[in-house]
């Protein structure tokens, strides 16, 4: 079985698994790089080899040209899990990571090779979690939207000077969010998870049910408390949920470790 590297541009690595775990892959949100993901997925280390993606500009590639499209990033994203493991993955994304590992669900499984199962966070099929975002647009407004949607270090919101640095690949990655649009129907045949803020104002649970049209396999909807990223408020609620989805996918033997999700955060059903 081939096993992915290390020091790969594409997949960063979140701590050490034990011999034989199965592998998230984590997609970042708009202006998101590896190390947010990082302290959040490594409660599922060892018993998952979680992989956190780096995009082009993001991150230490912030010299790198970012790519223009999401169907982009997918198609570089499957190509780099095409060569360097053989074994299926669950795919997590936040955002804009959850339309990129959408297509990157799509490009695997047209290879032959389905994900396990997709979990999308934050992000509906019926509206952009983002406003529209000309390029001219001030730093300052722009700063306090980042504000109103939380997920940004404190540290960094306190020292502008650091966070203006960052503004070109938001702009950059709302501008590709906004631009996308979803195909006709085209139906995965692995299980959809959607997880939304009950708080959040641009993706609702209403638009995240839209999800289950996209998969012929089962669908499920947890709502958290919080906003667009209720993500570090409910670290441990997320980790419950994606051990549960990893464990009862891949039907591991240690199952009992991973807890189910908990009642009153699941609407679930069959499309």
């Amino acid at each position: 079985m081939r096993r992915m590297r290390t020091t790969d541009r594409w997949l960063r690595p979140v701590g050490t698994a034990r011999e034989g775990a199965p592998t998230l892959v984590c997609v970042p949100h708009a202006g998101g790089a590896a190390d947010y993901y990082r302290p959040l997925l490594r409660p599922l280390v060892p018993h998952a080899n979680v992989r956190v993606v780096e995009y082009p500009g993001h991150g230490d590639r912030s010299d790198e040209a970012p790519l223009s499209s999401v169907e982009a990033l997918a198609e570089r994203i499957a190509a780099r899990l095409d060569s360097c493991t053989a074994s299926p993955v669950t795919l997590f994304g936040h955002s804009l990571g959850a339309l990129v590992g959408y297509e990157v669900a799509v490009r695997l499984t047209d290879r032959g090779r389905p994900p396990h199962a997709l979990v999308v966070s934050g992000h509906g099929v019926t509206r952009p979690p983002w406003p529209n975002v000309p390029r001219e647009i001030p730093d300052g407004v722009l700063l306090d939207q980042l504000r109103r949607y939380g997920g940004t270090d404190e540290v960094l919101l306190k020292r502008p000077e650091l966070l203006r640095a960052q503004l070109p690949a938001l702009r950059h990655d709302i501008r590709v969010a906004r631009s996308y649009r979803h195909p006709p129907v085209q139906r995965l045949t692995c299980p959809v998870t959607a997880l939304v803020g009950d708080a959040d104002p641009y993706a609702t649970a209403h638009a995240a049910r839209g999800w289950a049209a996209f998969t012929t396999g089962r669908f499920e909807l947890a709502v958290f408390p919080g906003g667009h990223f209720y993500l570090s408020s409910q670290r441990d609620q997320l980790v419950r949920v994606l051990s549960d989805r990893i464990a009862s996918t891949y039907h591991l033997a240690d199952h009992s470790r991973a807890t189910s999700v908990p009642a009153d955060l699941v609407d679930a059903g069959t499309t």
